[in-house]
């Protein structure tokens, strides 16, 4: 962990927790997600979703555990274990 990467993930986490807190202020300034995946009416939980998702991966950055969590989970899913 450096301060650089402190920094970043500090940031990330700030963008998704406005995106929690303030999320009619991003549906007005960026539009309704859901119309771009035919899910027109579903804004709000979108961007719900992608602040928790990106608060989550800041987090992880932040601390230095993002690169050992994305490798864990790609080789769950290109390398699973055969009998477990």
């Amino acid at each position: 962990m450096t301060f650089g990467s402190f920094i970043i993930g500090l940031v990330l986490f700030g963008i998704g927790f406005t995106m929690l807190w303030k999320r009619q202020m991003w549906h007005e300034y960026l539009g309704d997600l859901g119309m771009y995946f035919d899910k027109p009416g579903s804004s709000w939980l979108t961007w719900e979703m992608v602040g928790s998702v990106l608060m989550f991966a800041g987090f992880m950055y932040g601390v230095g555990l993002f690169q050992a969590f994305v490798t864990k989970l790609l080789q769950g899913f290109f390398f699973p274990t055969i009998g477990m």
